[in-house]
């Protein structure tokens, strides 16, 4: 029945609202980077914002991945893409019937960036720690040199978890 296809293709949901969704109902809750996802699209993906889902095709996600690779360099490109297949992703889990344009398609090469301090670096770091007003970053900041131990576990260790007779700090 052509009027039935024709109420579907209008009662379909625009990119926009799918992302909407998506952050209130799937990001929102389980995701700390969530604001991270929110600017990412209100830069990158806004110009499709109005666009209903199933006009997104896979060569015009391969000429934004692309463009965005130029531009704003291979990570953040797919940082975007990758995003924008989770919305589609989540989307088909909630009944979207339309095909993802962002399956089988690859992302760029990341090169793994590793930094470490040099030997003639370590008196201009401490220095700065040193200059820091805030105490309790300073104390933060060298906690984690020394230990070497995670950020969270840092921030979330308590009194009744360290001995200092025994020099000791026990992480849950």
């Amino acid at each position: 029945n052509p009027a039935e296809l024709k109420r579907a293709i209008r009662a379909e949901m625009t990119l926009g609202s799918l992302f909407e969704r998506y952050l209130s109902n799937h990001a929102k809750r389980h995701k700390r980077t969530w604001k991270y996802d929110e600017s990412m699209f209100r830069l990158y993906l806004s110009h499709w914002s109005e666009r209903r889902i199933s006009s997104i095709t896979r060569r015009e996600v391969q000429a934004l991945h692309g463009s965005l690779g130029e531009e704003r360099g291979h990570h953040q490109a797919n940082r975007v893409f990758a995003m924008l297949r989770t919305v589609y992703e989540k989307g088909r889990e909630w009944k979207y019937a339309g095909e993802n344009p962002c399956i089988k398609m690859k992302k760029f090469h990341e090169s793994s960036r590793d930094r470490y301090l040099q030997k003639e670096e370590l008196p201009f770091f401490f220095d700065a720690v040193h200059d820091e007003s805030n105490e309790d970053a300073q104390d933060l900041l060298l906690i984690l040199l020394y230990t070497g131990a995670r950020k969270s576990n840092v921030l979330s260790m308590a009194w009744k978890d360290v001995s200092l007779d025994l020099q000791l700090w026990n992480i849950p």
